[in-house]
């Protein structure tokens, strides 16, 4: 029988022995391998939209917070996995190749599709063919006591793809879906000394009868809000802490056990940079200079790159202001990860506009490109040397693509479905063939609420309402700049929206779509999100 579904994870804990060093002397110890796979060559497969963001946030946080030496592999396929893998057993040998220390920590983090086939399990790379996975496939009986042969004592092995379970070998008959050692849940010096003493085969899994989860990894995001925000107040958190405290409120429920040269003692242990009891809580892209942090709104950080703008193949139903498509550039940026709110428009202007009022978390609407000028004006004097902005169109766009990705909306997906809390309103002149069903509430709602974000975590960049750029508008894109710049030549008053509203049907909000409205005009569906330029 085969099966095949997507990102159902499971964590892995081995470690043959050694001494510990003290975090003063952890330099070159810790290191971290991610092999995220989105993007698939075999057209059966379904590509994915969060894989290697997943994978990037976790190993920045494991550098910037616990001080591992992290490597990012995007689409790898079979060979480049396998030659990796063949890598670390080389770099941690005990001959001339070995350089790293055996008595350090080894992170290895696989995310992507998985399926089973009779009464095997695989991760699928980047080349899989999955009508023969043994041929493409990373064989979780192959690879299990490769791994555990590695000559380092403590390794963690992170599998975020659906039937990871059968990692375990004893996935069938196992019932305690539970992870409890004795050796980390005493005080931190017994921690310390087990963690000297035992060998550690442990793992958690999140698919514990098998279940099947959906791309936006649930795992992920636990594990990543374990790792950012856990307090740590002996100077390390413990896997255990991990697990108990964060990852186990994963859903579906995630099991744990333990194989192989398991001692039930023994520990894996994240040093924490930041010193004890002072956990690294960032937002993704907030770094920004502490006197702006007084400036109560969450920023994403996009990195810049090269995309195809308008109407791209992924798009249907183009109008003529949406071509000619072309290739822009844009630099790195900050972008609102919500659009901005009536609470922060009222608390820097003073009055709220809106004709949904009564909702904070709602955004403010009824402003004019002039009054997000406005706004954007008095923010920029409060914080001196800031440099708040509305979006030009090519940042818009490329956001909304989720980093300039070939979707429909902005919500990283190319179908309109209500019941992927996507918003559409009912007085379409018609039903296209990329939306399902019709769902209207007549009003805005909190941001964040009912979008599922895209590929960046950005909200609501479909839908709610429509969101004002830099641009003046141009009715085709004959001469627009290359280099991501607002179009503001030759000059006019009619200004670009962006994104679509609550009140507008599946064909306003793909991430192609373009309309112009003058300077000064206002309306209940009408907002704005903030950019600031990267430094």
């Amino acid at each position: 029988m085969k099966s095949l579904w997507l990102l159902a994870p499971v964590l892995f804990f081995l470690s043959p022995q050694n001494s510990f060093r003290l975090r003063n002397d952890r330099s070159g110890m810790d290191h971290a391998v991610f092999f995220a796979v989105e993007t698939y060559q075999n057209g059966s497969l379904t590509n994915l939209q969060n894989p290697v963001k997943n994978a990037r946030e976790i190993a920045a946080t494991l550098q910037s917070r616990f001080g591992f030496e992290t490597e990012v592999l995007e689409n790898p396929t079979q060979a480049q996995i396998v030659a990796k893998l063949n890598e670390l057993t080389r770099l941690y040998s005990t001959n001339a190749d070995g350089r790293h220390p055996a008595d350090g920590q080894l992170f290895v983090f696989f995310s992507g599709h998985g399926m089973s086939e009779d009464e095997n399990g695989y991760f699928l790379p980047a080349d899989a063919d999955p009508a023969q996975p043994w041929a493409k496939g990373i064989a979780y009986e192959i690879w299990r006591p490769k791994i555990d042969k590695i000559n380092c004592r403590h390794i963690l092995v992170a599998i975020d793809a659906c039937y990871s379970v059968r990692f375990d070998p004893e996935w069938r008959t196992k019932t305690d879906g539970q992870f409890k050692r004795p050796g980390e849940l005493t005080d931190a010096q017994k921690a310390l000394a087990n963690y000297e003493q035992y060998t550690a085969r442990v793992f958690f899994t999140s698919d514990n009868k098998e279940d099947k989860t959906p791309d936006r990894s649930n795992f992920a995001r636990k594990l990543l809000e374990g790792l950012r925000s856990a307090p740590a107040p002996e100077g390390f958190l413990t896997s255990s802490q991990l697990f108990a405290n964060h990852v186990q409120g994963a859903t579906p429920t995630p099991r744990a056990g333990a194989f192989g040269l398991d001692d039930p003692g023994s520990v894996f242990l994240f040093y924490d940079l930041s010193g004890p009891g002072k956990p690294d809580t960032p937002r993704p892209g907030s770094a920004l200079p502490s006197i702006e942090k007084q400036f109560d709104y969450e920023w994403v950080k996009v990195r810049g790159g090269s995309f195809e703008m308008g109407c791209t193949g992924d798009q249907q139903d183009c109008s003529h202001d949406e071509r000619p498509a072309h290739y822009v550039t844009v630099r790195d940026f900050y972008i609102g990860k919500y659009e901005v709110t009536q609470q922060l428009w009222r608390e820097v202007m003073g009055a709220n506009p809106s004709h949904f009022q009564n909702c904070d978390d709602c955004p403010v609407e009824q402003v004019s490109w002039n009054d997000a000028q406005e706004f954007v004006r008095k923010i920029n004097s409060r914080f001196p040397g800031s440099k708040y902005r509305l979006p030009t169109e090519a940042e818009w766009e490329y956001a909304a693509r989720g980093g300039g990705r070939a979707v429909m909306f902005g919500n990283g997906k190319n179908v309109a479905d209500p019941a992927q809390q996507m918003e559409i309103s009912p007085s379409s002149a018609y039903v296209p063939t990329y939306s399902v069903g019709w769902a209207y509430r007549k009003k805005t709602y909190p941001v964040g609420s009912q979008n599922t974000p895209n590929a960046l975590d950005l909200h609501d960049m479909s839908g709610n309402v429509w969101e004002w750029c830099e641009d003046v508008y141009h009715e085709t894109y004959e001469g627009a700049p290359s280099d991501g710049s607002a179009w503001l030549i030759p000059s006019g008053n009619v200004r670009v929206v962006r994104g679509g509203s609550w009140s507008s049907g599946p064909l306003y909000w793909r991430v192609a779509s373009r309309f112009g409205d003058v300077a000064g005009y206002r309306d209940y569906d009408i907002g704005f999100r903030l950019v600031k330029d990267a430094r």
